[in-house]
């Protein structure tokens, strides 16, 4: 059978009836189904692997041509900082005590990145009453993070297309979809 064959033509050679298409599709042990899960899970890890060496590199590369990525992708704090500051619903900015609660960071330390973030440019004081302790982000940092996104979404985009990686994310979505039935139906019982 050629394997661009559709089901209807499988129909019309092989299942000439509906009786003929009695498939026992629990057929797979469930230790069958744990070593495909695990096959699928090895798969995956290597082009999720892939994609975080990819930006290992490319971080690496852009701390040498930009003094704000040198900066920025210098330590895990400074990368949250950033995308910290990309994040809407902050019209008024940030204040130390705000990004210190929300990073859950010493409010010293806090102080300092973003004293030493003013000084470079990268962040500045909301001048409006009331704010002038809270900062916003500058339009380069914000640029950053457009480009950021992109970035992010054309890396991963190429490593989706690995059909490897396709089947561990089909696999759990139809896991969260089940259990998720599962806790209705357990729900309305009791």
């Amino acid at each position: 059978m050629n394997k661009s064959a559709t089901f209807r033509d499988v129909r019309q050679t092989v299942f000439r009836t509906p009786e003929d298409y009695e498939i026992d599709y629990n057929n797979l042990s469930t230790e069958t189904l744990k070593k495909l899960k695990n096959q699928m899970i090895i798969e995956f890890k290597q082009t999720q692997c892939q994609l975080e060496l990819q930006m290992y590199f490319d971080k690496r590369q852009w701390s040498d041509d930009s003094d704000f990525c040198e900066w920025i992708f210098a330590s895990k704090d400074r990368q949250a900082y950033f995308h910290m500051f990309n994040l809407t619903g902050y019209k008024n900015g940030w204040s130390v005590s705000m990004v210190s609660d929300f990073l859950g960071r010493d409010r010293t330390a806090c102080s300092k990145d973003l004293s030493d973030m003013q000084q470079r440019g990268f962040i500045y004081r909301n001048k409006s009453k009331g704010y002038q302790r809270h900062y916003l982000p500058s339009k380069r940092l914000l640029d950053n993070g457009d480009f950021y996104s992109n970035y992010y979404v054309d890396l991963t985009l190429q490593l989706t297309e690995f059909q490897e990686r396709k089947r561990l994310f089909d696999l759990r979505i139809a896991e969260r979809d089940y259990l998720s039935v599962l806790q209705k139906v357990d729900s309305h019982a009791h």
